[in-house]
């Protein structure tokens, strides 16, 4: 049997809803700044989700990169959620020096994953535990699962890799933009690349080993 409801019933029931859509709503943020603040560090750092960082660690949020021809190169942009963040997209342009153009195809957007460490190996190394960026997976593939998310409070990272083409990229001053959208906001970003006038070779044919030690890794930022 169907059960209806009142006429009066059904007046108060939304009413109710409208009160308290209408004190979400009222809260939400109303712009991109009022989402996220977005800032930037060298590839080599492995920013905390949990961690909230000093105004000093961070550099103005931009995509920089210097690099040679037919070279992979990296650059990570980082989000903090001001409120909870229910959605991410992330569009980079074509890169441009000139009437040279390399193509906005030669960049892949990758969404950092983080993992739990909750006791370090080296108890002298006196890192802080937490959870740690580890696996970078494909923006498209995070967003079908529906997880292009960020809880206010935390730390996300988006990670950048360009490959230059090995043949027909000009050496020059590269400039583009990228464009981050959360929760419906847009905001643009400079992307700057240097290419170097000389190639990285495509093949390799000989065996490689890189010992390098953590104080010149960390502690270089890519000047040690």
């Amino acid at each position: 049997m169907r059960k209806f409801l009142s006429a009066a019933v059904a007046a108060a029931m939304a009413a109710s809803v409208g009160l308290v859509c209408f004190s979400g709503c009222e809260n939400a943020p109303q712009s991109f700044d009022e989402c996220v603040d977005v800032w930037s560090v060298p590839n080599t750092e492995k920013v905390m989700q949990d961690y909230e960082y000093a105004d000093d660690f961070k550099q103005e949020a931009a995509l920089s990169f210097e690099m040679a021809k037919g070279e992979y190169e990296n650059a990570q942009i980082i989000m903090t959620a001001k409120a909870d963040v229910d959605s991410i997209d992330a569009k980079v342009s074509d890169l441009k020096s000139g009437e040279n153009v390399i193509s906005k195809d030669n960049m892949e957007i990758l969404f950092q994953k983080y993992v739990n460490i909750d006791k370090m190996s080296n108890p002298l190394a006196n890192f802080p535990t937490g959870m740690y960026p580890d696996a970078i997976v494909p923006l498209d593939a995070i967003q079908e699962a529906g997880e292009d998310e960020i809880e206010a409070g935390e730390n996300q990272g988006l990670y950048f890799t360009l490959k230059t083409p090995a043949g027909d990229c000009a050496a020059g001053e590269y400039t583009g933009t990228l464009t981050l959208t959360v929760n419906g906001f847009e905001s643009s970003f400079p992307i700057s690349v240097t290419v170097w006038d000389f190639v990285i070779p495509q093949e390799t044919h000989a065996q490689t080993m890189f010992n390098v030690f953590r104080d010149n890794l960390i502690g270089g930022e890519l000047d040690n």
